[in-house]
């Protein structure tokens, strides 16, 4: 049981790497991830947001923050924008 828990956390703790990892490439390099952000929208978001998982709604609500941080309203059309905000 205690193996499991520690897998979860290491699993956890990957996630929010990876979202602070793309928070970074948003800020940095905005014309170079336009197939990341498609990809984040038609298939990860997507299923962090459908699962019954805290963690990863977690995951999904940081990796939109800074998309609309860091991408802002010009990098999407108006409707997109909206939606994601």
């Amino acid at each position: 049981m205690e193996l499991i828990k520690e897998e979860g956390h290491a699993e956890y703790d990957l996630q929010l790497t990876a979202a602070e990892l793309l928070g970074i490439l948003f800020k940095t390099h905005r014309t170079m991830v336009a197939n990341i952000v498609q990809h984040l929208r038609s298939e990860v978001l997507v299923q962090a947001f459908g699962s019954n998982n805290q963690k990863r709604y977690k995951f999904g609500l940081f990796v939109l923050d800074d998309m609309v941080e860091h991408l802002g309203p010009t990098y999407f059309s108006q409707e997109d924008y909206s939606m994601i905000v």
